[in-house]
């Protein structure tokens, strides 16, 4: 879907029912967060009276009992509210389309409402092209989700993730679309900014590029020139130290942290700031420190071991004394094992779950291409090499 087509400002919602099933049971809980430009902002949540019993099976989901359920508002009611809530603002779920918004169709039909689907309805999952649960994207993009099954708190994470998804399609914080598309707009014209620190959820070259994409000049060191110096480890670094000293001595240099810098571009802040090191095309030792480890851990990689590259490069010819005790000539596969002096990923396939790398080896000037899977194999190295395979059979 074209991502200029998705809201910025929606209610994100979820529902509980009575019933496991698709389409069985009744509303129990509606959950709902307003999300304006992008920012959750207010917050509808309400249990509604049962008419039947639980489903023992649903209440091993979501840990709504019968007694939670006595004595709240009738189910109309709550439904008005929600629908008022709402507004005119269109909805968001995760696999809505299947389940949540049946029921709120039949309940708006029920009660003479009009239904909130009809302000529009995107489904999360849809959008994800149908894989994986909301648990597992969450843990994706480092979301935390309190009370999961609980209908708000799912309902908040999902618009999170909707955010997510609409940002990046725009192509505004994809690393690798920005460094294609160049300026998106001047919110930091005039700026020179240096970063100090690196760490997973806020990398050194991300954020830079993300300050190069609106408008700044980047530093890489703490000069009499630039103006603002971001922390994105919040520890005094020697560059802290040095910018102090430079305030004191009367320079205009403001030191901010990372969180109010991806305030400055507009950046979602309550997540990381993801790189999309897979379509780089760049060699690692052209990335730097930050964005080789990255690389290594995108891959599943052990960052501490150097990659070593096993390949077979023909037979040699040996003497072994045989059971009989004769001296006999015996062919043996000669394994070389050279270390990798760059890499760099030239190909991801999600569908197949392979990365194909180009790998420079000892001195030889042309790169080699291998596949992800045979990465921990040259991580772990000749002897875990040669255990698991036999003669003829080493691939290179």
């Amino acid at each position: 879907m074209d991502a200029y087509k998705l809201p910025n400002s929606f209610v994100a919602y979820d529902l509980e029912t009575s019933d496991f099933m698709n389409g069985g049971g009744e509303m129990v809980e509606i959950g709902a967060v307003r999300f304006v430009d992008g920012e959750p902002d207010e917050r509808f949540s309400e249990l509604c009276a049962l008419e039947g019993r639980m489903n023992p099976k649903a209440t091993e989901v979501n840990h709504i009992t019968d007694e939670m359920l006595e004595g709240c508002r009738p189910r109309a009611e709550v439904f008005a509210d929600f629908c008022s809530f709402v507004g005119d603002l269109p909805l968001v779920g995760f696999n809505n389309h299947d389940f949540d918004d049946p029921f709120v169709d039949r309940e708006a039909e029920r009660t003479g409402l009009g239904s909130p689907v009809a302000n529009g309805s995107h489904d999360v999952r849809v959008l994800l092209g149908g894989r994986g649960s909301l648990a597992k994207w969450c843990r994706e993009l480092r979301l935390v989700n309190d009370e999961a099954h609980r209908a708000w708190s799912d309902a908040e994470v999902t618009g999170r993730i909707f955010v997510d998804i609409r940002t990046r399609r725009l192509g505004v914080f994809d690393g690798r679309q920005v460094a294609s598309t160049g300026v998106i707009d001047d919110l930091l014209a005039g700026q020179v900014i240096c970063f100090t620190g690196s760490t997973d959820d806020y990398p050194k070259r991300t954020c830079q590029t993300l300050a190069l994409a609106h408008g700044a000049a980047v530093s890489s060191g703490v000069t009499k020139k630039i103006t603002m110096l971001v922390n994105l480890e919040g520890r005094r670094s020697g560059k802290v130290a040095k910018a102090e000293k430079y305030i004191g001595d009367g320079c205009g240099i403001e030191i901010v942290d990372v969180k109010e810098f991806l305030s400055l571009v507009g950046h979602p802040s309550y997540g990381p700031v993801l790189y999309d090191v897979l379509q780089t095309g760049a060699w690692a030792s052209e990335l730097k420190e930050e964005i080789a480890l990255m690389v290594r851990r995108e891959l599943d990689l052990p960052v501490t071991k150097q990659l070593v590259y096993l390949c077979k490069s023909g037979f040699e010819t040996i003497v072994e004394r045989n059971g009989y005790g004769v001296d006999v000539p015996v062919s043996v596969p000669v394994v070389e094992t050279l270390p990798v002096r760059d890499l760099r990923v030239v190909e991801a396939c999600g569908e197949c779950g392979t990365v194909t790398l180009e790998v420079l080896v000892g001195g030889e000037a042309a790169p080699r291409r291998v596949l992800a899977p045979y990465l921990k194999v040259m991580q772990n190295g000749k002897d875990y090499y040669l255990a698991r395979t036999s003669g003829a059979e080493i691939e290179e």
